[in-house]
Protein backbone atom coordinates (compact mmCIF):
# COMPACT_ATOMS: atom_id res chain seq x y z
CA UNK A 1 0.00 0.00 0.00
CA UNK A 2 1.22 3.47 -1.31
CA UNK A 3 0.89 6.55 1.06
CA UNK A 4 1.52 9.99 0.07
CA UNK A 5 0.92 13.78 1.58
CA UNK A 6 -0.14 15.70 -1.79
CA UNK A 7 -0.11 20.06 -1.15
CA UNK A 8 -3.55 20.53 -2.62
CA UNK A 9 -3.87 24.47 -1.07
CA UNK A 10 -0.47 26.58 -0.70
CA UNK A 11 2.34 28.52 -2.39
CA UNK A 12 3.82 24.94 -3.09
CA UNK A 13 0.24 23.42 -4.53
CA UNK A 14 1.10 19.97 -6.50
CA UNK A 15 4.41 19.36 -4.46
CA UNK A 16 4.02 15.65 -2.69
CA UNK A 17 6.02 13.23 -0.53
CA UNK A 18 5.37 9.23 -0.21
CA UNK A 19 5.52 7.99 3.86
CA UNK A 20 7.76 5.00 4.24
CA UNK A 21 8.92 5.90 7.87
CA UNK A 22 8.34 9.21 9.67
CA UNK A 23 8.45 12.89 7.18
CA UNK A 24 8.64 16.36 9.04
CA UNK A 25 6.99 19.20 7.90
CA UNK A 26 7.46 22.78 8.09
CA UNK A 27 8.76 26.02 7.05
CA UNK A 28 12.57 24.87 7.10
CA UNK A 29 14.61 23.91 4.40
CA UNK A 30 15.29 20.77 6.25
CA UNK A 31 11.82 19.24 6.52
CA UNK A 32 10.43 16.42 4.26
CA UNK A 33 7.65 18.62 3.06
CA UNK A 34 8.26 22.07 3.31
CA UNK A 35 5.48 24.86 4.31
CA UNK A 36 6.14 28.07 1.86
CA UNK A 37 3.73 29.46 4.84
CA UNK A 38 4.80 32.30 7.64
CA UNK A 39 2.13 31.05 9.99
CA UNK A 40 3.98 27.32 9.77
CA UNK A 41 6.95 26.35 12.47
CA UNK A 42 10.27 25.22 11.44
CA UNK A 43 9.42 21.79 12.10
CA UNK A 44 5.51 21.95 12.76
CA UNK A 45 4.35 18.33 12.46
CA UNK A 46 5.34 14.85 11.87
CA UNK A 47 3.91 11.87 10.16
CA UNK A 48 4.68 8.12 11.00
CA UNK A 49 3.99 4.90 9.34
CA UNK A 50 3.96 2.30 12.12
CA UNK A 51 4.85 -1.23 11.35
CA UNK A 52 1.16 -2.01 11.40
CA UNK A 53 0.44 -0.01 8.45
CA UNK A 54 -1.11 2.56 10.59
CA UNK A 55 -0.26 6.00 9.69
CA UNK A 56 -0.39 8.92 12.04
CA UNK A 57 0.24 12.69 12.36
CA UNK A 58 1.86 14.55 15.48
CA UNK A 59 1.74 17.83 16.50
CA UNK A 60 5.16 19.12 16.92
CA UNK A 61 4.66 22.08 20.10
CA UNK A 62 3.77 24.15 16.64
CA UNK A 63 2.52 27.44 17.59
CA UNK A 64 -0.51 28.22 15.27
CA UNK A 65 -1.02 24.37 15.51
CA UNK A 66 -1.66 21.26 13.04
CA UNK A 67 -5.62 20.88 11.96
CA UNK A 68 -6.95 17.06 10.41
CA UNK A 69 -10.40 18.07 8.86
CA UNK A 70 -10.58 21.23 10.41
CA UNK A 71 -10.24 19.76 14.24
CA UNK A 72 -7.15 20.75 16.12
CA UNK A 73 -4.84 18.10 17.31
CA UNK A 74 -1.87 16.54 18.92
CA UNK A 75 -1.85 12.97 17.53
CA UNK A 76 -4.99 11.51 15.60
CA UNK A 77 -4.44 8.39 12.77
CA UNK A 78 -5.14 9.27 9.07
CA UNK A 79 -6.66 7.48 7.00
CA UNK A 80 -7.46 8.14 3.10
CA UNK A 81 -8.38 11.43 2.07
CA UNK A 82 -8.20 13.18 4.98
CA UNK A 83 -7.11 17.05 5.20
CA UNK A 84 -4.01 18.50 6.91
CA UNK A 85 -4.27 22.37 7.50
CA UNK A 86 -0.80 23.55 8.26
CA UNK A 87 -1.12 27.36 8.56
CA UNK A 88 -3.49 28.02 5.06
CA UNK A 89 -1.67 24.89 3.66
CA UNK A 90 -3.83 22.49 3.14
CA UNK A 91 -2.61 18.87 2.36
CA UNK A 92 -4.77 15.38 1.84
CA UNK A 93 -3.44 11.95 2.76
CA UNK A 94 -4.31 9.17 0.26
CA UNK A 95 -2.90 5.94 1.39
CA UNK A 96 -4.65 4.30 -1.67
CA UNK A 97 -3.78 4.88 -5.34
CA UNK A 98 -5.66 8.51 -6.10
CA UNK A 99 -8.77 7.95 -8.67
CA UNK A 100 -9.35 11.86 -8.71
CA UNK A 101 -6.02 13.37 -9.25
CA UNK A 102 -5.06 17.28 -8.21
CA UNK A 103 -5.60 18.70 -11.58
CA UNK A 104 -9.21 17.57 -11.47
CA UNK A 105 -9.88 20.09 -8.47
CA UNK A 106 -11.76 22.93 -10.20
CA UNK A 107 -9.97 25.80 -7.41
CA UNK A 108 -11.82 28.84 -7.28
CA UNK A 109 -9.41 30.63 -5.96
CA UNK A 110 -7.11 30.48 -9.21
CA UNK A 111 -4.34 27.67 -10.61
CA UNK A 112 -0.50 26.99 -8.91
CA UNK A 113 1.60 29.18 -7.47
CA UNK A 114 4.29 26.68 -7.25
CA UNK A 115 6.84 28.77 -8.62
CA UNK A 116 6.72 31.32 -5.72
CA UNK A 117 9.96 31.13 -3.93
CA UNK A 118 10.35 30.81 -0.44
CA UNK A 119 11.79 34.16 0.38
CA UNK A 120 8.23 35.45 -1.41
CA UNK A 121 7.30 38.76 1.22
CA UNK A 122 4.89 38.09 4.04
CA UNK A 123 2.12 39.92 2.93
CA UNK A 124 0.47 39.12 6.25
CA UNK A 125 3.07 41.15 8.17
CA UNK A 126 2.73 44.04 6.14
CA UNK A 127 -1.03 44.49 5.93
CA UNK A 128 -1.07 44.46 9.24
CA UNK A 129 1.56 46.63 10.25
CA UNK A 130 0.41 49.23 7.64
CA UNK A 131 -3.48 48.93 8.92
CA UNK A 132 -2.07 49.52 12.77
CA UNK A 133 -0.62 52.55 11.10
CA UNK A 134 -3.55 53.93 9.74
CA UNK A 135 -5.87 52.74 13.19
CA UNK A 136 -2.96 54.77 15.39
CA UNK A 137 -2.22 57.77 12.68
CA UNK A 138 -5.17 59.23 12.42
CA UNK A 139 -4.64 59.02 8.28
CA UNK A 140 -6.86 61.92 6.36
CA UNK A 141 -7.21 59.75 3.16
CA UNK A 142 -10.00 57.13 4.81
CA UNK A 143 -10.29 55.13 1.42
CA UNK A 144 -6.57 54.55 1.70
CA UNK A 145 -7.35 53.07 5.43
CA UNK A 146 -10.45 51.19 4.10
CA UNK A 147 -8.46 49.50 1.02
CA UNK A 148 -5.58 48.41 3.44
CA UNK A 149 -8.15 47.19 5.93
CA UNK A 150 -9.60 44.72 3.27
CA UNK A 151 -6.22 43.40 2.42
CA UNK A 152 -5.86 41.40 5.55
CA UNK A 153 -5.58 37.85 4.51
CA UNK A 154 -8.24 36.90 7.71
CA UNK A 155 -11.90 38.04 6.56
CA UNK A 156 -12.76 38.74 10.63
CA UNK A 157 -9.74 41.18 10.66
CA UNK A 158 -10.15 42.97 7.28
CA UNK A 159 -14.23 43.76 8.06
CA UNK A 160 -12.92 44.89 11.81
CA UNK A 161 -10.40 46.97 10.38
CA UNK A 162 -12.99 48.61 7.71
CA UNK A 163 -15.58 49.10 10.71
CA UNK A 164 -12.38 50.61 12.36
CA UNK A 165 -12.34 53.44 9.25
CA UNK A 166 -15.90 53.92 9.35
CA UNK A 167 -16.06 54.81 13.01
CA UNK A 168 -13.15 56.94 12.43
CA UNK A 169 -14.42 58.56 9.28
CA UNK A 170 -17.84 58.93 10.87
CA UNK A 171 -16.82 60.38 14.21
CA UNK A 172 -19.43 57.82 15.75
CA UNK A 173 -19.69 55.66 18.37
CA UNK A 174 -20.20 52.42 16.56
CA UNK A 175 -19.78 50.63 13.62
CA UNK A 176 -21.68 47.80 13.26
CA UNK A 177 -21.70 44.64 10.81
CA UNK A 178 -25.25 42.61 10.68
CA UNK A 179 -25.15 39.32 8.59
CA UNK A 180 -28.28 38.24 7.25
CA UNK A 181 -28.97 35.01 8.40
CA UNK A 182 -28.90 32.19 5.99
CA UNK A 183 -32.10 31.45 6.01
CA UNK A 184 -33.00 35.04 4.51
CA UNK A 185 -34.59 35.89 8.47
CA UNK A 186 -33.41 38.60 10.15
CA UNK A 187 -29.82 39.05 10.72
CA UNK A 188 -27.37 38.64 13.69
CA UNK A 189 -24.02 40.80 14.42
CA UNK A 190 -20.80 39.81 12.52
CA UNK A 191 -18.21 42.41 13.78
CA UNK A 192 -18.27 45.76 15.36
CA UNK A 193 -15.94 49.01 15.93
CA UNK A 194 -17.25 50.25 19.34
CA UNK A 195 -15.39 53.74 20.48
CA UNK A 196 -14.14 54.02 24.06
CA UNK A 197 -16.59 53.35 26.99
CA UNK A 198 -19.56 52.63 24.92
CA UNK A 199 -21.43 49.35 25.26
CA UNK A 200 -21.30 47.40 22.02
CA UNK A 201 -24.72 45.52 22.88
CA UNK A 202 -26.43 49.08 23.20
CA UNK A 203 -30.07 48.79 21.92
CA UNK A 204 -30.13 49.74 17.38
CA UNK A 205 -32.95 51.69 15.45
CA UNK A 206 -35.12 48.85 14.75
CA UNK A 207 -36.90 50.03 12.23
CA UNK A 208 -33.90 51.48 10.23
CA UNK A 209 -31.88 48.33 10.42
CA UNK A 210 -35.05 46.08 8.99
CA UNK A 211 -35.37 49.20 5.88
CA UNK A 212 -31.79 48.53 5.61
CA UNK A 213 -31.95 44.84 5.49
CA UNK A 214 -35.01 45.35 2.77
CA UNK A 215 -32.20 47.34 0.47
CA UNK A 216 -32.68 51.33 1.78
CA UNK A 217 -29.65 53.40 2.69
CA UNK A 218 -30.94 55.22 5.71
CA UNK A 219 -30.15 57.94 8.02
CA UNK A 220 -32.48 58.92 10.91
CA UNK A 221 -30.74 61.22 13.35
CA UNK A 222 -27.88 59.77 15.24
CA UNK A 223 -27.77 56.08 12.92
CA UNK A 224 -26.61 55.87 9.54
CA UNK A 225 -26.91 52.29 7.87
CA UNK A 226 -26.49 51.09 3.97
CA UNK A 227 -27.01 47.42 2.17
CA UNK A 228 -24.20 45.11 1.99
CA UNK A 229 -24.12 43.00 -1.60
CA UNK A 230 -21.63 40.41 -2.52
CA UNK A 231 -22.48 39.25 -6.35
CA UNK A 232 -25.97 40.25 -6.30
CA UNK A 233 -26.89 38.94 -3.02
CA UNK A 234 -27.50 41.19 -0.19
CA UNK A 235 -26.11 39.94 2.80
CA UNK A 236 -26.11 42.32 5.08
CA UNK A 237 -25.78 45.52 6.60
CA UNK A 238 -23.70 48.42 7.45
CA UNK A 239 -24.87 50.40 10.56
CA UNK A 240 -23.00 53.67 12.23
CA UNK A 241 -24.04 55.55 15.20
CA UNK A 242 -23.69 58.12 17.76
CA UNK A 243 -22.42 60.70 14.86
CA UNK A 244 -23.74 64.16 14.26
CA UNK A 245 -25.67 64.50 10.97
CA UNK A 246 -24.24 68.11 10.32
CA UNK A 247 -21.19 67.55 7.90
CA UNK A 248 -21.06 63.47 8.10
CA UNK A 249 -19.61 62.10 4.85
CA UNK A 250 -21.57 59.19 3.64
CA UNK A 251 -19.16 58.29 1.41
CA UNK A 252 -17.16 56.04 3.54
CA UNK A 253 -20.10 54.14 4.52
CA UNK A 254 -20.92 52.79 0.78
CA UNK A 255 -17.26 52.75 0.42
CA UNK A 256 -16.85 49.90 3.37
CA UNK A 257 -20.32 48.59 2.58
CA UNK A 258 -18.47 47.32 -0.77
CA UNK A 259 -15.36 45.88 0.90
CA UNK A 260 -17.71 44.64 3.17
CA UNK A 261 -19.23 42.30 0.45
CA UNK A 262 -15.64 41.32 -1.51
CA UNK A 263 -14.57 40.25 1.82
CA UNK A 264 -16.91 37.58 2.78
CA UNK A 265 -17.95 37.10 -1.39
CA UNK A 266 -13.75 35.94 -1.21
CA UNK A 267 -13.92 34.51 2.03
CA UNK A 268 -17.09 32.17 1.27
CA UNK A 269 -15.68 31.43 -2.32
CA UNK A 270 -12.54 29.97 -0.47
CA UNK A 271 -14.64 28.15 2.14
CA UNK A 272 -16.79 26.38 -1.24
CA UNK A 273 -13.30 25.67 -2.59
CA UNK A 274 -12.39 23.84 0.79
CA UNK A 275 -15.70 22.46 1.22
CA UNK A 276 -14.76 20.92 -2.82
CA UNK A 277 -12.09 19.21 -2.18
CA UNK A 278 -12.85 17.83 1.46
CA UNK A 279 -15.75 15.94 -0.85
CA UNK A 280 -12.82 14.99 -3.36
CA UNK A 281 -11.16 13.05 -0.23
CA UNK A 282 -14.51 12.12 0.94
CA UNK A 283 -14.41 9.84 -2.18
CA UNK A 284 -11.59 8.10 -1.79
CA UNK A 285 -11.52 7.89 1.94
CA UNK A 286 -11.38 3.65 3.36
CA UNK A 287 -14.45 3.34 5.15
CA UNK A 288 -14.78 0.74 7.84
CA UNK A 289 -18.57 -0.19 8.33
CA UNK A 290 -19.20 -1.72 12.00
CA UNK A 291 -21.89 -1.61 14.97
CA UNK A 292 -21.60 1.54 16.61
CA UNK A 293 -23.65 2.88 19.57
CA UNK A 294 -25.08 6.07 18.82
CA UNK A 295 -25.34 8.49 21.48
CA UNK A 296 -21.57 6.89 22.88
CA UNK A 297 -20.36 8.15 19.50
CA UNK A 298 -22.06 11.38 19.15
CA UNK A 299 -20.99 11.88 23.15
CA UNK A 300 -17.34 11.59 22.43
CA UNK A 301 -17.63 13.72 19.47
CA UNK A 302 -19.01 16.56 21.93
CA UNK A 303 -16.19 16.14 24.32
CA UNK A 304 -13.67 16.13 21.33
CA UNK A 305 -15.05 19.81 20.39
CA UNK A 306 -15.59 20.93 24.01
CA UNK A 307 -12.07 20.47 24.37
CA UNK A 308 -10.78 22.36 21.14
CA UNK A 309 -9.92 25.59 20.54
CA UNK A 310 -13.75 26.96 19.83
CA UNK A 311 -13.23 30.92 21.00
CA UNK A 312 -14.93 32.41 24.38
CA UNK A 313 -17.05 31.71 26.88
CA UNK A 314 -19.97 33.78 25.41
CA UNK A 315 -19.78 32.45 22.14
CA UNK A 316 -20.70 29.16 23.07
CA UNK A 317 -23.46 30.03 26.08
CA UNK A 318 -24.63 32.08 22.74
CA UNK A 319 -25.13 28.72 20.58
CA UNK A 320 -28.42 26.76 20.33
CA UNK A 321 -28.06 24.00 23.13
CA UNK A 322 -28.69 20.45 21.59
CA UNK A 323 -31.41 18.06 22.94
CA UNK A 324 -31.32 14.49 22.52
CA UNK A 325 -33.60 11.82 23.12
CA UNK A 326 -32.19 8.63 22.15
CA UNK A 327 -33.60 5.41 22.40
CA UNK A 328 -31.40 3.78 25.51
CA UNK A 329 -28.65 1.47 23.68
CA UNK A 330 -29.70 2.62 20.05
CA UNK A 331 -27.32 0.79 17.45
CA UNK A 332 -26.42 1.36 13.69
CA UNK A 333 -24.50 -0.22 11.24
CA UNK A 334 -22.15 2.79 10.35
CA UNK A 335 -18.20 3.90 9.92
CA UNK A 336 -17.88 5.89 13.67
CA UNK A 337 -15.46 8.58 12.62
CA UNK A 338 -17.36 9.24 9.27
CA UNK A 339 -20.34 9.23 11.47
CA UNK A 340 -18.99 11.89 13.87
CA UNK A 341 -17.69 13.99 11.45
CA UNK A 342 -21.30 14.09 9.48
CA UNK A 343 -23.38 14.13 12.18
CA UNK A 344 -21.01 17.45 13.52
CA UNK A 345 -21.09 19.15 10.75
CA UNK A 346 -25.07 18.76 10.00
CA UNK A 347 -25.82 20.20 13.65
CA UNK A 348 -22.56 22.95 13.08
CA UNK A 349 -25.02 23.89 9.99
CA UNK A 350 -28.35 23.77 11.96
CA UNK A 351 -26.83 25.75 14.82
CA UNK A 352 -26.05 28.42 12.21
CA UNK A 353 -29.37 29.21 11.48
CA UNK A 354 -31.90 28.03 14.25
CA UNK A 355 -33.87 29.89 15.86
CA UNK A 356 -34.05 28.46 19.34
CA UNK A 357 -33.06 24.64 20.87
CA UNK A 358 -31.97 21.98 18.68
CA UNK A 359 -33.70 18.43 19.19
CA UNK A 360 -32.58 15.27 18.13
CA UNK A 361 -34.25 12.24 18.40
CA UNK A 362 -33.77 8.29 17.64
CA UNK A 363 -35.22 4.97 17.21
CA UNK A 364 -35.09 1.88 15.54
CA UNK A 365 -38.05 -0.07 13.64
CA UNK A 366 -38.09 -2.62 10.74
CA UNK A 367 -34.09 -3.34 10.43
CA UNK A 368 -33.87 0.63 9.87
CA UNK A 369 -32.16 3.38 12.48
CA UNK A 370 -33.73 7.01 12.21
CA UNK A 371 -32.10 10.09 13.72
CA UNK A 372 -34.59 12.91 13.41
CA UNK A 373 -32.72 16.59 13.91
CA UNK A 374 -35.67 19.53 14.28
CA UNK A 375 -35.46 22.91 14.78
CA UNK A 376 -37.08 26.08 14.69
CA UNK A 377 -35.82 28.17 10.99
CA UNK A 378 -38.61 31.03 9.54
CA UNK A 379 -39.61 30.32 5.88
CA UNK A 380 -38.13 26.82 6.79
CA UNK A 381 -40.73 25.16 4.18
CA UNK A 382 -39.43 27.95 1.16
CA UNK A 383 -36.27 26.73 1.65
CA UNK A 384 -35.87 23.17 1.90
CA UNK A 385 -35.54 22.88 -2.16
CA UNK A 386 -32.55 25.05 -1.82
CA UNK A 387 -30.98 22.34 0.85
CA UNK A 388 -30.22 19.40 -0.54
CA UNK A 389 -30.85 18.57 -4.54
CA UNK A 390 -32.37 15.28 -5.77
CA UNK A 391 -29.17 15.73 -8.32
CA UNK A 392 -26.83 15.01 -5.79
CA UNK A 393 -23.66 16.72 -4.20
CA UNK A 394 -22.77 18.21 -7.67
CA UNK A 395 -26.11 19.78 -7.80
CA UNK A 396 -25.38 20.59 -3.80
CA UNK A 397 -22.15 22.27 -5.18
CA UNK A 398 -23.67 23.97 -8.08
CA UNK A 399 -26.64 25.85 -5.67
CA UNK A 400 -23.74 26.80 -3.26
CA UNK A 401 -21.51 28.64 -6.18
CA UNK A 402 -25.00 30.35 -7.21
CA UNK A 403 -25.96 31.21 -3.91
CA UNK A 404 -22.85 32.33 -2.98
CA UNK A 405 -22.56 29.19 -0.03
CA UNK A 406 -20.12 27.67 1.37
CA UNK A 407 -21.94 24.01 0.97
CA UNK A 408 -20.88 23.01 4.28
CA UNK A 409 -24.79 20.92 4.15
CA UNK A 410 -22.97 19.22 1.30
CA UNK A 411 -20.15 18.22 2.67
CA UNK A 412 -22.51 16.43 5.90
CA UNK A 413 -24.48 15.15 2.89
CA UNK A 414 -21.29 13.28 2.01
CA UNK A 415 -20.37 12.16 5.28
CA UNK A 416 -22.60 10.75 6.60
CA UNK A 417 -23.36 8.94 2.88
CA UNK A 418 -19.91 7.70 3.27
CA UNK A 419 -20.38 6.66 6.61
CA UNK A 420 -23.25 4.34 5.43
CA UNK A 421 -26.84 6.36 5.96
CA UNK A 422 -29.11 8.40 3.75
CA UNK A 423 -29.74 12.06 4.80
CA UNK A 424 -32.91 13.80 3.65
CA UNK A 425 -34.97 17.09 4.67
CA UNK A 426 -38.34 18.48 5.23
CA UNK A 427 -40.55 20.93 7.04
CA UNK A 428 -43.31 21.58 9.19
CA UNK A 429 -44.48 24.85 9.47
CA UNK A 430 -41.22 26.91 10.61
CA UNK A 431 -39.41 23.54 11.59
CA UNK A 432 -36.93 22.38 9.77
CA UNK A 433 -36.82 18.57 9.95
CA UNK A 434 -33.15 16.54 8.70
CA UNK A 435 -33.47 12.86 8.73
CA UNK A 436 -30.73 10.62 8.73
CA UNK A 437 -31.52 6.43 8.07
CA UNK A 438 -29.25 3.74 8.77
CA UNK A 439 -29.09 0.16 9.04
CA UNK A 440 -29.54 -1.64 12.38
CA UNK A 441 -28.48 -4.99 11.39
CA UNK A 442 -25.32 -5.84 8.95
CA UNK A 443 -26.82 -7.16 5.73
CA UNK A 444 -26.62 -10.58 5.26
CA UNK A 445 -23.99 -11.99 2.83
Amino acid sequence: MTAELVVVKGENRGAFVSVTGSITIGRSEDADLTIFDTKASSFHAKVTRLESGIVIVEDLDSTNGTYVNQERIEQTPLRSGDLIKIGRAIMVFRSEPAAIRLEDIPLIEGGSTSGISSDTVDRSETSSVALRAVRTGGAANRLEGLLLAAGELEPSSAIEGILDQVRAGLSGDRALYFQRHQGGQGAGLGGASVGEGITRDAPVQAELLRRTLSGEVVEAGGAVAAPIYAQGHQIGALYADGTETAGRDLGILGAAAQLIGVVVALDRSRRLTMSTIEIVGLAQAQVLRVEILVEQVLTAGSEARSSGRLGDARAALEQPQLQTALVPGLKAQADPYLFQRGMDRLITFARSEARGPLRLVGDARDGVTRLILRYAAPGAAERVPDLLDPAGVVGDLLKAQESLGTAQLAVARVLLLRAGGVLSVSAEGDDMIFSLELQTEASAS
